[in-house]
């Protein structure tokens, strides 16, 4: 199977339904003992909205509002495992149910034999298709990947795209596509064609400009990598220029300092050890992080990684920048560091 890639798969925001999910044992009654995976969660809380939004055009519940209440007080009675065997689910929300469960098998094995089940029942499950890519290189990966979503594409038509405009991600019925297409992304970036990265990226903000699945940080990187540095600053200050996230900051301080203006370097810097402290020690080897990154949280090693990860190309293509970088953070540190000591002697007296 192809490697997991990273996106913001967080729990649909539409369908704010009263239970946690499996992940409060304190926000219902519901007593959650199953230790599932949130990732598992997650993906079955996207079917629910999906069979909603299913059932309400069916005309079994008057409005969304109704329906969101009665899967509301099922999920609180049951969760969601209790909620899904009440169900009578469509061949495609049957297959999608068993890619959610590929979050609990043990091993490959398993999870590859539940997308195989998950194809038998629906073969147009992108989710699957993805997944069980299982390409030897980063071309390799490309060329299949571009297969699937072109295929989709094809499929879907182009009415289905005008008929979607605006509802991407917010309709559960749109986020494989967006997944398979984010993959296909990452697998342009990590095969160095960033020109063939930005042209999916890019197309991906368009469909999806809220941006729930945080494309934008990679093409933040992508931009940088390609020595697009005006294009990475349009990104990050005007497009998207409320957010001071980790990615971007660090970004910023790249973009600045290739472009010699050392002072809006240098406050980008500020910014970037404000967000995450983690990632120049972390390029330094002098933390090991993934002994401690237990989460994604801002301001963690978990974080920190993500960003390396995300903006590593543009790193190495503009190392006078991280050599910069982290000058000013050994000089702080040092700074620190002799202050510490001083106020030492200053208690000792």
């Amino acid at each position: 199977m192809t490697s997991k890639h990273h996106s913001h798969d967080e729990q649909p925001e539409d369908m704010h339904f009263g239970c946690c999910g499996g992940q409060d044992d304190g926000c219902c009654e519901n007593d959650h003992t199953d230790d599932v995976p949130y990732s598992v969660r997650a993906r079955q809380l996207e079917i629910l909205e999906r069979v909603l939004n299913r059932m309400v055009r069916q005309g079994k519940f008057a409005d969304a509002e109704e329906g969101s209440r009665y899967f509301e007080s099922l999920l609180a009675e049951k969760g969601p495992d209790g909620v899904f065997s009440q169900l009578e689910l469509t061949p495609e929300e049957e297959s999608l149910l068993l890619v959610a469960e590929v979050g609990n098998a043990e091993t490959d094995e398993q999870a590859e034999s539940l997308l195989r089940r998950a194809l038998e029942i629906d073969p147009r499950n992108l989710d699957a298709q993805v997944l069980l890519i299982g390409a030897e290189s980063p071309q390799e990966e490309v060329k299949r990947l571009r297969t699937i979503v072109r295929e989709a594409e094809a499929y879907l038509g182009d009415s289905y795209f005008a008929a979607k405009r605006g509802q991407f991600y917010t309709d559960p019925e749109t986020r494989p596509y967006l997944r398979a297409r984010q993959a296909l992304m990452v697998a342009l970036g990590a095969a160095k064609d960033f020109d063939g990265a930005v042209s999916e990226a890019e197309g991906l903000l368009d469909l999806c400009p809220l941006d729930h699945l945080g494309v934008r940080d990679y093409l933040a990187g992508y931009y940088l990598a390609a020595d697009q540095t005006d294009k990475a600053l349009n990104l990050m200050n005007e497009r998207y220029g409320a957010d001071d996230g980790a990615v971007f900051q660090y970004g910023r301080m790249i973009a600045y300092h290739r472009l010699g203006n050392e002072d809006e370097a240098l406050d980008a810097l500020d910014s970037a050890f404000e967000a995450n402290p983690y990632v120049i020690p972390i390029l330094l080897g002098v933390l090991n992080a993934e002994e401690i990154a237990e989460d994604m949280n801002p301001g963690t090693p978990g974080q920190a990684l993500y960003v390396i990860g995300t903006l590593y190309d543009a790193m190495l293509r503009n190392e006078p920048a991280m050599e910069w970088a982290a000058t000013q953070w050994v000089e702080r540190m040092r700074a620190q560091h002799q202050e510490e000591e001083t106020e030492d002697d200053e208690e000792q007296r």
